[in-house]
């Protein structure tokens, strides 16, 4: 997050959740950015062309998008599914090569999880072990793929499930260090 506002940007989500669901998930992973609540895809999805009708009656395209403070498309990545997505340095990158001015991080609420419309989230205390299985099972396939586009594929999504798996323990030991610092339990 230091080095996104540095680059000057902040990162906004949008889902097709319910503004209540999304707050319970920024809360559940202490996420210190907005989540954006569009079930239908009318306000953000479908204008952007990031609306997918075909899956289950409507679900936002997977995808980061990159605007200017006045609003213009600078930049867009596109996702197959939930799982491709592009390697943080990459993005990161194209960011501090914008050259925009650092911003100050925007001040984010505390939410209440509100656990009976999170059933069926990703729980945080799966994160390591899913992305560990990510991370050991791209190693196993590109071990049993001939084939070098696949090959490079599943070293991508070995380097994305380790980028993710470094960032969760950086975060979890910032928010436990600042739990210390405040008196809290995390």
């Amino acid at each position: 997050m230091e080095r996104i506002h540095q680059a000057g940007a902040q990162i906004v989500a949008v889902s097709v959740d319910s503004q209540e669901r999304n707050e319970g998930m920024r809360h559940r992973w202490e996420l210190p950015f907005p989540f954006l609540s569009d079930p239908q895809g009318e306000e953000f999805l479908k204008p952007l062309g990031l609306w997918n009708a075909e899956e289950r009656g409507g679900l936002a395209v997977p995808a980061l998008v990159l605007f200017s403070s006045g609003g213009e498309e600078i930049q867009r990545v596109t996702s197959r599914d939930y799982a491709d997505r592009i390697h943080d340095e990459d993005v990161l990158g194209a960011l501090e090569a914008l050259g925009f001015d650092p911003i100050s991080p925007p001040a984010t609420t505390a939410a209440e999880e509100p656990a009976r419309k999170l059933r069926g989230a990703f729980p945080s205390k799966l994160f390591d072990a899913y992305f560990r299985g990510n991370f050991y099972g791209a190693i196993a396939l590109r071990g049993r793929i001939a084939d070098a586009d696949a090959r490079r594929e599943a070293k991508a999504h070995q380097l994305m499930a380790q980028s993710f798996l470094d960032e969760w323990k950086t975060r979890r030991q910032l928010i436990s260090s600042n739990n210390e610092s405040q008196g809290t339990q995390p």
